[in-house]
């Protein structure tokens, strides 16, 4: 069996017999969206810089990894490690007890967001695993190894790691945060399979799709959004920088290893200090790197970046994926954005009017939404361009988190209706909400079977001007090859998005606090299907 973890992804992770130990990192894919693991990169170049020998086990647009790919893996090496999400935990955990079947004596890690905020839960429930490494774990998991396999003394607490030993569950203080980024090794990017396994990116300025790369430049968040977890990942509302002279650096060493024509910048505010950021562009720019460039920002940042954006444009920057999350003010505010819903409209439009696209990231449903809530963002979608992507809007839904306000919240008004420490999913404290929510969803699985047959399933972000990424489940370079999918189809799909949210409102407006009657739903899904299967390639 081949697996794709290495540059020529063909070989099967290698061990080291002359390292302290042999690890195994391995990204649990949730769904079949996949992403480069840079987090455990940076973690593989921790472990490289202090001699330990590691491998990173990941799916790819072409393989996503199961329980099956690591049956005859683990004997080859001592730890394996795993960073998964909440929503990925499940399968960690079946391949954490394919790991243990087969070879009891191997060590194995957790790390990422789940496994720092349920840390305690995971190592009394699940003896499976042998260790938690919480928050940033460069340092903490070098830290474990080396009291494990060269000191052979696991009876003291690390700070930053729960781990067991005997029949004790060892929790270790939070670790203080790094201060200096820079000190961190570079991450191990050339251990991750190559860069046409993953999705592409359309550089509108060279007319064709190249391949994307993502970086980190800072981490954190000054954020105080109550369905995020990364400000209590981190511990702190502070923003780390690396400077940018090694982000330049970075940039320069990925451009020539691997060819790439898009770097993503994957920090949460690459917008946070303007000057900074301008730096970084210009010194790319200035070392005759050509590439686009790809960032996520705030609304409020966006506006106060307008004088830097067009010389952030000039020196590569095509795309800003913003977090904005809902047009009704009070969701707005229960989301903790400390933001006004004219300030969403205002950074869309000034992204627009300089040709940067926007990807626009939403919450239309969560557990406290109210009907008027509803009507308040459909009045908004009907005045957007029509090439914003309705689809992803109109069926997006919150995921409650371990660790965030909102989760906290849900569980104490008993809103959870399922396992809260892994798959959390809730219930709608207004029924009205909830029918709307199940209708639309109900509406999204039959048209996606449709889609697919015509190949438009392959479509999860459409980016504004017209321009599209795609992600194909397994299949995007071949769809990458095949050009970009016309403009009018886009603005096809939303006319119908746009019609069933209105049909369904309307509907549901006239029949509060009772069922919506079945004839006149049927007859709306029914619509909207055939609405679908009509669209022209």
């Amino acid at each position: 069996m081949e697996y794709y973890s290495d540059a020529d992804n063909t070989k099967s992770p290698q061990a080291n017999s002359n390292s302290l130990c042999n690890v195994l990192l391995v990204s649990v894919p949730h769904g079949k969206r996949v992403r480069e693991p840079l987090g455990l990169a940076y973690i593989a170049g921790a472990l490289k810089q202090n001699g330990i020998a590691v491998d990173i086990l990941c799916s790819t647009t072409n393989l996503l990894i199961e329980e099956k790919h690591l049956q005859n893996i683990s004997p080859k090496f001592d730890v394996v490690g795993f960073s998964a999400t909440t929503f990925s935990f499940p399968k960690a955990l079946r391949m954490a007890k394919v790991i243990k079947k087969n070879n009891p004596s191997v060590c194995v890690v957790l790390g990422g967001y789940h496994g720092t905020f349920a840390h305690e839960n995971i190592m009394k429930d699940h003896p499976e695993f042998d260790v938690v490494v919480r928050g940033e774990g460069e340092i903490s998991f070098v830290q474990y190894l080396k009291q494990r396999f060269h000191f052979g003394n696991l009876e003291v607490a690390i700070p930053g790691i729960t781990h067991r030993f005997d029949d004790k569950i060892i929790i270790g203080s939070q670790r203080p945060l790094l201060k200096d980024l820079d000190s961190l090794a570079p991450p191990a990017l050339d251990l991750l399979p190559e860069r046409e396994n993953y999705s592409t990116f359309y550089d509108h300025i060279k007319q064709r799709h190249v391949t994307k790369l993502s970086l980190i430049s800072s981490r954190g968040c000054y954020g105080e959004c109550t369905f995020c977890s990364i400000t209590k990942f981190y511990g702190n509302r502070m923003i780390r920088c690396h400077s940018a002279e090694r982000v330049i650096n970075e940039v320069e060493s990925a451009v020539l290893q691997f060819g790439v024509g898009c770097i993503h910048f994957s920090d949460d505010h690459f917008l946070s200090n303007n000057s900074r950021a301008h730096k970084i562009l210009k010194g790319i720019a200035e070392k005759g790197i050509k590439i686009a460039i790809k960032i996520s920002s705030r609304a409020d940042q966006v506006i106060r970046s307008q004088e830097y954006l067009p010389l952030l444009y000039n020196y590569g920057l095509q795309q800003i994926e913003i977090g904005i999350e809902n047009f009704a003010q009070s969701a707005l505010d229960r989301f903790g954005k400390n933001l006004l819903v004219e300030d969403n409209i205002k950074a869309i439009n000034i992204l627009r009017g300089m040709k940067i696209r926007v990807i626009v990231d939403f919450i239309l449903f969560d557990p406290w939404c109210k009907f008027e809530e509803l009507e308040e963002n459909l009045n908004v979608f009907q005045t957007l361009p029509p090439d914003v992507n309705l689809r992803k809007i109109l069926f997006s839904t919150l995921r409650l988190l371990p660790g965030t306000e909102l989760f906290d919240k849900a569980v104490v008004e008993n809103l959870i209706k399922s396992d809260c420490s892994y798959l959390p999913t809730f219930v709608f404290k207004d029924p009205d909400v909830g029918e709307v929510h199940s209708f639309l969803h109900g509406c999204k699985n039959e048209g996606e079977r449709i889609l697919d047959k015509k190949k438009v399933h392959s479509i999860t972000r459409f980016e504004s001007l017209g321009m599209d990424q795609y992600q194909q489940n397994g299949r995007n370079s071949q769809y990458a090859q095949n050009g970009l999918m016309k403009n009018f189809t886009l603005i096809q799909t939303n006319k119908l998005n746009l019609n069933l949210f209105k049909k369904v409102l309307s509907l549901k407006k006239a029949s509060r606090g009772k069922k919506m009657p079945m004839i006149d739903l049927q007859q709306i899904k029914d619509n909207y299907l055939i609405g679908l299967d009509s669209i022209n390639m």
